[in-house]
């Protein structure tokens, strides 16, 4: 249970100007992005903010069992890729406590995250896709490792608590799913939403439309941290 949550976003970038010396010395001034207008670092001003009550979590982590690619995908002409996932040994059990899944809770519209994939191209990524090739979700930058949207999923019969997620994405190019069957581990998936119950009067707008590097960004925190039990002490 997340009991409060402060949404927060500046205003402000961070930019480099120049001035008029030889060779130009560049100093770092905050933008402001509506006017454009450039002011000191030192009178940057306060971030917008806002806090949300009653939030819950859902989420969940596990691993990838299995993947297979089609030439065609969900709504699209575009191919996919199927991730067949199961939760985490950790947090799995056929009969779970609030704290652990009997199955991952992905379904239809949601985005979740593959890491440590090993098959693709290791210098180049895939391109995820909602419903067709202009409907960009993310750009991976090697092997299949990327954030997906999950187009359709079904149950897999032939393993307890896996499920098999569809996803569309623009091309097959360099990833080779032959010989690949269901396994202990082919990579690795997370997912997670923040369920805000409702919003102030007053909410205010956090949406960022950025390409490129920046540095302004939304954070979200929580107003008092988790404390974490665990026996590993790295």
């Amino acid at each position: 249970m997340l009991n409060r949550l402060i949404l927060r976003r500046s205003p402000f970038s961070l930019a480099q100007q120049f001035d008029n010396q030889t060779p130009p010395k560049p100093t770092l001034k905050y933008k402001k992005e509506i006017t454009r207008a450039v002011n000191d670092v030192v009178t940057s001003p306060r971030p917008q903010s806002e806090v949300l009550q009653n939030c819950t979590y859902t989420g969940d982590f596990g691993v990838i069992i299995g993947i297979t690619t089609h030439t065609s995908g969900v709504g699209t002409a575009t191919p996919s890729i199927k991730f067949t996932i199961k939760p985490d040994p950790s947090i799995y059990d056929p009969s779970p406590d609030q704290e652990q899944r009997s199955v991952s809770g992905i379904t239809t519209g949601d985005y979740f995250v593959v890491r440590n994939t090993v098959i693709g191209i290791d210098t180049g990524g895939t391109k995820s896709l909602n419903t067709g090739v202009n409907d960009v979700i993310s750009i991976g930058n090697s092997f299949i490792d990327n954030i997906y949207y999950a187009n359709t999923w079904v149950s897999y019969a032939a393993t307890d608590g896996a499920i098999t997620v569809t996803c569309n994405v623009d091309s097959l190019s360099g990833i080779n799913t032959l010989g690949l069957t269901t396994v202990a581990n082919l990579g690795t998936y997370s997912w997670g939403t923040i369920n805000v119950a409702s919003r102030p009067a007053d909410a205010k707008s956090f949406e960022v439309n950025q390409v490129g590097l920046a540095t302004d960004t939304v954070e979200a925190s929580r107003t008092l941290q988790i404390m974490l039990e665990s026996t590993d002490i790295r």
